[in-house]
């Protein structure tokens, strides 16, 4: 899948972006605005074990954030059970590099899109 935006585009990971999730996630000004199971530090083990989850079935929708060929973050669409089941979580982040040059809030209507 592969989803141009005004400022990024969304696209299905890969194997090679193993590098640069490790590279970026690894950051604790990241983790800190995470859920808890984001991992701090950030090892290439939780990248490919990140890579697979993405990259496998599942009701998940799970997309890098793409700037000239490189992984610069992720976003995340993950349908909730039990009482929640009609409900999903949207979540994303970016790396600190990029904060602030990827305009994220315009890149909203192609979650919505996709995701319903």
């Amino acid at each position: 899948m592969r989803i141009a935006t005004p400022t990024s585009t969304l696209r299905d990971w890969s194997t090679e972006d193993a590098a640069r999730i490790v590279k970026y996630a690894d950051n604790p000004r990241i983790a800190c605005h995470l859920r808890d199971a984001f991992p701090s530090p950030y090892t290439k083990n939780d990248a490919d074990r990140f890579i697979a989850l993405a990259t496998g079935p599942g009701r998940h929708l799970y997309l890098a954030i793409d700037i000239s060929g490189e992984a610069i973050g992720g976003i995340g669409i993950s349908p909730l059970a039990d009482v929640k089941h009609r409900t999903a979580e949207i979540g994303y982040w970016l790396a600190e590099p990029f904060w602030g040059v990827v305009a994220f809030s315009s890149d909203c209507p192609p979650r919505q899109e996709i995701s319903w």
